[in-house]
C-alpha cells in the first residue's frame, strides 16, 4: 500500500510538472512582442535613427493634406475652448457619425486636422484594414539635419495587432513640408 502511494504522488507531481511547463512554455510563445522586437521599437522611437524614410520622389508622389480649397481632404474642426468638455464630446459625437456613414479604408481613411483642439501639429486618423496589423508611421522632412520621427500606434490589442485603426499623428514640424508614411 505505501508504494501504491508514493508511485500516485511521484506521477501526480510528474503530470503536474509537466502541466505547469506547457503552459509556461505555451504562454511565452503568444505572450506579446518579443524582446528583439521590443528594442527594435525602442530604438526606432528614439528619434537617433540614422536611416531617413525621405525619397526624392516624395513631394511628387505624396498625396497632399489638404485643409480647405477643391482639393480638401481633410476635416477641420473649430473650438474656442478646448478645454470644455462638451467641446470634445461634440468632436468625438461627429468623428463617430463620420465613421458609422463612411467605409474608411487604408486608402482612403477619415483625416481631420487636429479634431480636439489640443495638439495644434497633428492629424486624426481613422481606417480599417482587412487583415490585422499593426501601425506604424514615420514623419519625414527634407532637411536631412532633421532626424525621422518613428512611431507605433498603441491600439490597446493583444500583440498591438488590429483591424479598426484610430490614432494622431503627432510631432509634424511647423513650418517646414511634413511627409506621413505609414
Amino acid at each position: 500500500m505505501k508504494k501504491a502511494g508514493k508511485l500516485i504522488i511521484v506521477t501526480l507531481l510528474i503530470l503536474s510538472g509537466l502541466t505547469a511547463g506547457a503552459y509556461f512554455f505555451l504562454k511565452g510563445r503568444e505572450g506579446g512582442p518579443s524582446n528583439e522586437f521590443k528594442n527594435r521599437m525602442a530604438k526606432e522611437q528614439s528619434d537617433n535613427q540614422t536611416d531617413r524614410a525621405f525619397q526624392y520622389d516624395m513631394p511628387d508622389k505624396a498625396t497632399v493634406l489638404a485643409t480647405d480649397g477643391e482639393d480638401k481632404n481633410v476635416l477641420n474642426f473649430e473650438s474656442n475652448s478646448v478645454y470644455q468638455v462638451s467641446n470634445s464630446n461634440e468632436a468625438r459625437a461627429r468623428l463617430d457619425r463620420l465613421i458609422k456613414r463612411t467605409d474608411a479604408d487604408f486608402d482612403n481613411p477619415i483625416i481631420a486636422k487636429n479634431p480636439f483642439g489640443t495638439m495644434e501639429n497633428s492629424f486624426y486618423f481613422y481606417f480599417h484594414t482587412s487583415f490585422r496589423c499593426m501601425v506604424r508611421y514615420t514623419i519625414t522632412v527634407e532637411d536631412e539635419t532633421i532626424s525621422d520621427h518613428i512611431r507605433y500606434v498603441n491600439n490597446g490589442q493583444e500583440n498591438n495587432l488590429a483591424k479598426e485603426h484610430e490614432f494622431l499623428v503627432e510631432g509634424l514640424l511647423p513650418g517646414k513640408t511634413n511627409f506621413i508614411v505609414m
